[in-house]
């Protein structure tokens, strides 16, 4: 009975990983585990970038054309000016 159980048991042994497998598996999963943590905290803010960027979108869609209506007026306001002057030249 001894002798089945050592026998069982070296077996065992003999089927198991050895230590040095064991230390390289765990140094790559904790490198793999670190690099997943990287990953996901740059696409955190590659995500919080691009809703900064969209905030920033919607902000110049609300003031382009508040621009736009002050570089006509203020083209028109030159063009009444040069008018007028060019009206005192010609009087």
């Amino acid at each position: 009975m001894a002798s089945f159980k050592i026998a069982a048991l070296q077996k065992a042994l003999d089927d198991s990983v050895p230590a040095s497998e064991l230390e390289l598996a765990n140094k790559q999963y904790t490198e793999l585990t670190e690099k997943y943590r990287d990953k996901l905290e740059s696409t955190k803010s590659l995500v919080a970038f691009k809703e900064e960027a969209s905030g920033y979108q919607v902000s110049l869609s609300i003031v382009n054309p508040f621009l736009s209506q002050m570089g006509r007026q203020y083209f028109l306001f030159i063009l009444e000016l040069l008018m007028s002057f060019f009206y005192m030249l010609v009087s």
